[in-house]
């Protein structure tokens, strides 16, 4: 009897042992694959079409080497400025001057995106100056945004609106493009000299949650709207669109109007890309399918 028993204890902590190099190397087999995602990401954002494109004046990212200041990123650090990683600008644009930016690990298919950490608080305003950079809007505006909007509940119980993920705006904030997730709908808001207009797409699929490739595109002709590659809204403008002065300011996370639950972004940013003119439906594509093929989100 005692020779079965100390077999059989044996025998548990040889089972104890093949489980733990079993977790061990399924961790090392975690930690690889996600290795190999954002390798593969940082390769498609090394190639990809955008910067060939005329007119990029902005361009963040949450997986890029040269994104952060920071060498080394782990789950939850804060990390601050976050850079334009837009090749084109001969003076390289910080995003500063606001709280801190967050960094959370397999946010968007496994991939890295940027957060407020508390759900609630500005992200970021940027530079007084955009002069010396190509984000000079005249006529339209294309802005190509991957997102996961993660509202939250007041104490009413009630959904917030997931709020305003970027705004390009004049320094006095009177002219702005915005854009805008709210309760079930996708916003796209234009105020400028010649006039104001809107577009706004009710989506039936609940956004909360699941990650996005959103494109808005303004010009003197049509305000669209593509959601996951596919034209889901377009629109007429009441008036023309126009230019913009400098000086401008970009705020990421955060609108300047709006009621405070509306105005902050609730969720995670995988990459924000803004070109100052309403770029062809062709190029439009391009970048779509690039997003598409980094975030392993599906277009439609």
């Amino acid at each position: 009897m005692e020779n079965k028993k100390a077999f059989s204890l044996i025998e548990i902590s040889v089972v104890i042992l093949i489980i733990g190099i079993l977790i061990l190397g399924v961790s090392k087999g975690i930690d690889l694959y996600n290795s190999y995602l954002i390798s593969n990401a940082r390769a498609l954002t090394r190639s990809s079409v955008v910067p060939r494109i005329e007119g990029l004046g902005f361009w963040v990212d949450s997986t890029s080497e040269k994104s952060y200041e920071k060498t080394k990123l782990s789950d939850g650090l804060a990390v601050m400025p976050w850079n334009d990683i837009n090749p084109l600008n001969t003076e390289k644009l910080q995003v500063k001057n606001g709280w801190n930016l967050w960094y959370y690990e397999n946010q968007i298919n496994g991939l890295p995106a940027a957060s407020t950490g508390n759900n609630s608080f500005l992200v970021n305003i940027s530079t007084d100056d955009l002069s010396s950079f190509n984000l000079l809007p005249d006529g339209g505006i294309t802005i190509f945004a991957v997102l996961k909007c993660r509202p939250y509940k007041w104490l009413t119980g009630e959904d917030t609106p997931c709020g305003a993920p970027l705004e390009v705006r004049s320094s006095d904030a009177l002219y702005y493009y915005n854009i805008s997730q709210m309760w079930g709908s996708l916003n796209f808001s234009i105020n400028t000299k010649l006039g104001y207009n809107s577009i706004t797409y009710d989506y039936s699929d609940q956004l909360s949650y699941k990650p996005a490739i959103i494109t808005f595109r303004a010009s003197d002709s049509k305000l669209i709207i593509n959601l996951n590659g596919k034209l889901v809204k377009s629109e007429d403008p009441a008036s023309s669109i126009g230019t913009f002065n400098n000086p401008l300011k970009i705020l990421i996370g955060h609108s300047s109007g709006h009621s405070t639950s509306w105005r902050y972004f609730k969720g995670f940013i995988g990459e924000l890309i803004v070109y100052g003119n309403p770029i062809p439906d062709g190029k439009v594509r391009l970048v779509e399918q690039y997003l598409s093929q980094k975030w392993r989100i599906p277009l439609d």
